[in-house]
């Protein structure tokens, strides 16, 4: 009896420790180019370079911002087969929910930036979020844009501060926008079909989103050609070939790959300017509380499982050197600290983080 509820509590140590495990899971940084990497994760700021990144065991879960400097990239897998992101320079990105078997939703808030994204079919319906509206990608190939651009017409009030204008390109798939409307649900603004080969603009002002359609540029072609996705580890579906637009880009390259231009600006040139550009740290109070109150609950369980242990092989001990009495209390101490260890697992595996 008494081995069998040692067994009991060991599968509950490891079932813990599991799904524990489970909860921080998200994306894999498995490529990265540049020198310039930053994760914003409980309150602390860390700096990566390239190499540490390439080793593919770096992370991106639920409540961090990824940021990305000046001629920096990374690509981003979640899940094996799962879907892509691609973040290039100059781009902040905070994961909401990590579309696991709990969730078939994965959502991103995009703060400014440029990201492309690749869902495979069968794989969870994608959000963006960002100001000016919520990107939905269900499957296919796109690019996203929350950027200031100078060659786009605004419409702005004159001498106002320029603000990010939200593009949206399908290369190939289904893919939605949904444009902000002064704070409204997204149950309820308009669903916005973005058609393949065409970009969708939307501008946020006065509480009104305006919008325009056009086919894609030749340029946002070419720049996703120099960034595309970097060769999977273990190889997924092959990646869309975007439209050729007729200029004469190798991967090969150096000239190409070396001089990367920043993502405000919509052509590859050798005299870019540079303009001014935010990165947001990401602030998810709600998400931190059942975060640490879900962690707290699964470290007391683990503590209370592992003192129930104890006991019950001190229990054990005295019964071979024949303390009866003492044996009993110290078995029936150990049952009712493993109890309560069970009773703090179940509650902390009943915490949901995407609430």
């Amino acid at each position: 009896m008494k081995k069998r509820n040692t067994l009991v509590i060991i599968f509950f140590l490891v079932f813990a420790c599991t799904l524990f495990g489970q909860n921080v899971s998200g994306g894999t940084i498995y490529s990265a180019r540049g020198d310039d990497f930053v994760i914003l994760r409980d309150g602390k700021r860390i700096l990566y370079d390239a190499n540490r990144l390439n080793e593919g065991s770096v992370t991106f879960i639920p409540g961090d911002n990824f940021q990305t400097g000046p001629r920096s990239s990374a690509d981003i897998q979640f899940g094996e087969n799962g879907p892509l992101l691609k973040i290039v320079e100059n781009s902040s990105i905070a994961l909401v929910n990590n579309g696991s078997s709990q969730s078939s939703l994965l959502t991103l808030n995009l703060f400014y930036g440029r990201i492309r994204v690749k869902n495979l079919d069968g794989g969870p319906v994608i959000h963006i979020g960002s100001y000016n509206g919520l990107v939905e990608i269900k499957r296919g190939d796109a690019g996203i844009d929350y950027i200031i651009r100078s060659d786009a017409i605004t419409l702005q009030p004159e001498n106002s501060p320029a603000s990010p204008v939200l593009f949206v390109t399908n290369f190939a798939g289904e893919v939605n926008v949904f444009p902000a409307n002064d704070g409204a649900a997204v149950s309820t603004l308009p669903q916005l079909l973005v058609r393949e080969e065409e970009t969708v603009s939307v501008e946020f002002v006065s509480s009104l989103s305006y919008v325009e359609r056009n086919s894609l540029e030749s340029s946002t072609a070419d720049f996703w050609r120099i960034y595309d996705f970097a060769p999977v580890p273990v190889s997924s579906a092959a990646i869309v070939e975007l439209p050729d637009s007729g200029a004469e880009i190798s991967s090969g390259d150096s000239a190409a790959t070396e001089t990367v231009p920043l993502p405000s600006e919509t052509a590859v040139s050798s005299n870019v300017e540079e303009i001014p550009y935010t990165l947001l740290p990401v602030e998810n109070p709600a998400y931190e509380v059942l975060a640490k109150r879900k962690n707290n609950a699964l470290i007391a369980s683990l503590v209370f499982l592992a003192g129930g242990l104890v006991l019950e092989g001190v229990a054990l001990y005295n019964q071979k050197v024949g303390n009866v009495d003492t044996s009993y209390f110290l078995s029936l101490s150990g049952i009712l600290v493993s109890s309560a260890g069970v009773v703090s697992l179940i509650h902390g595996l009943t915490i949901h983080l995407d609430e």
